[in-house]
């Protein structure tokens, strides 16, 4: 066994398991194998200025079904977990973001010029889904 740093699974967006076996990352929440190639090397980090990292983390304790949340943004889906941080490298500008749950979705528009954090969960009076973006200068929620 290979120890490696902590990385999310590409299919739902949750941590790997610290170790690999036989070259493969096998996710522990939705069963697919990663090939440890696939994975960036730990030192990756985005250091390129015309780039951003968006950071979306769901929270939904307060219910008894929590289903997955789906991020539709520059023409690729990302499925979202919950307590399962998703981060997405993307070239600064703006983008349409579109998030589905269930029967529920909820179009956004944020023009990124910077490292951003979106919150995700859901109104518990009207059962929308609700997006609240962190305090972050560098991002405007048109």
């Amino acid at each position: 066994m290979t120890e490696y740093s902590v990385h999310n699974c590409p299919n739902c967006g949750a941590k790997l398991p610290q170790e690999c076996r036989n070259g493969f990352y096998t996710c522990e929440y939705c069963g697919k194998s990663i090939r440890v190639e696939d994975i960036p090397p730990e030192d990756a980090t985005n250091t390129d200025p015309s780039k951003v990292t968006l950071t979306l983390e769901y929270d939904a304790d307060h219910y008894l079904i929590i289903p997955d949340m789906h991020l539709i943004i520059a023409g690729k889906t990302f499925t979202i977990k919950n307590h399962k941080p998703l981060s997405i490298v993307l070239d600064k500008g703006k983008y349409d973001l579109t998030f589905k749950s269930s029967i529920r979705k909820k179009k956004i528009t944020l023009d990124i010029d910077g490292d951003a954090s979106l919150q995700i969960g859901w109104n518990r009076v009207t059962g929308a889904i609700k997006v609240e973006l962190a305090q972050n200068e560098s991002v405007a929620y048109l």
